[in-house]
């Protein structure tokens, strides 16, 4: 399965994308979904509703930089 890059690039330093990926990992595991699978699409919305400060666009990269660790 391939997920795109989103159409607008945000930077994330990898210090703060680590923060990210530690969170949807612990999301994964709590859902029962191996990280292999990547069935996590929800996990933008996710991100959006539990952390005011992330944009559409911003949940949008976070989740495809944490599925570009799986490559």
């Amino acid at each position: 399965m391939s997920i795109k890059q989103p159409r607008v690039f945000i930077e994330i330093d990898d210090e703060e994308q680590e923060v990210w990926n530690n969170e949807l990992n612990a999301l994964s595991r709590s859902v029962g979904i191996e990280s292999e699978d990547l069935d996590m699409l929800g996990a933008i919305g996710w991100l959006l509703v539990n952390f005011d400060d992330v944009s559409e666009n911003g949940a949008k990269q976070i989740y495809y930089n944490w599925t570009r660790t799986f490559d």
